[in-house]
């Protein structure tokens, strides 16, 4: 998955193909299938392998749609040709997971399979749209606030706002940190980050006063909405 970073979404709007990186993840779910599932078939077993096995296919399958929303929405820069790329791009990534976790398997689908629909909608959202939606988005908070960041990095603002590069690590490095830590921790980290950030605006090149003004103010946005996730899961724990 994290092979979309050099992906090149420049393609003619005639062609539709295949990204590179999701031919990968469609080959792996099918060999997943193919060698691990196929392979108790003959045997017949129990219904209680049954159910660990679909259990591992569902936890899986889980973390690869995860995984796919967390490292796309880090994606800054994207025209609206690649934007339509990623969108398909989802719809094929659904078919593939569902050679693991078939809906029909499910009384009701899992969360995961609704974020991926509505995380095609929100490749087509400004920041300020993300920011009006927050309430109605069931996203992971940790993808919303990629989403966001990712929108304030261009080329009118010289500080890279991307998280993985603004914490001046790899994507491989920063996938394993997003692995390894709660999501309240992470968020905590990302508020930090955001006022990182906007000192390096204050301090570096210098930048016309509204381009600094616009990007505070997204910046703005994102603390507002890292804020207001943070008090989320603690007013949740209040009510329990």
């Amino acid at each position: 998955v994290m092979e979309v970073h050099a992906e090149p979404f420049e393609r003619p709007k005639s062609t539709k193909t295949t990204s590179r990186y999701m031919r990968q993840v469609q080959k792996w779910c099918e060999a997943f299938a193919n060698n691990v599932i196929g392979a108790y078939r003959p045997s017949r077993p129990s219904p209680a392998v049954v159910l660990e096995l679909q259990g591992v296919c569902w936890e899986v399958a889980e973390k690869i749609a995860r995984s796919f929303m967390q490292n796309v929405s880090l994606i800054s820069g994207l025209r609206e040709d690649a934007k339509l790329a990623i969108a398909s791009d989802v719809a094929q990534l659904e078919a593939s997971l569902h050679l693991l976790a078939p809906k029909h398997h499910f009384a009701q689908p899992p969360k995961w399979y609704a974020e991926l629909r509505q995380f095609r909608q929100v490749l087509f959202l400004s920041i300020s749209d993300i920011q009006t939606k927050a309430n109605e988005l069931t996203l992971d908070p940790i993808v919303i606030v990629h989403f966001m960041l990712a929108r304030i990095s261009n080329r009118a603002v010289p500080v890279t706002c991307v998280p993985y590069k603004a914490l001046n690590t790899s994507i491989a490095k920063y996938n394993r940190w997003l692995g390894q830590y709660p999501t309240p921790r992470i968020l905590q980290r990302f508020q930090t980050l955001v006022e990182d950030i906007r000192k390096k605006l204050g301090s570096g090149r210098a930048l016309s006063s509204a381009t600094l003004a616009q990007a505070n103010a997204s910046l703005d946005m994102v603390r507002d909405f890292l804020t207001a996730a943070q008090a989320a899961p603690q007013a949740a724990e209040s009510v329990s």
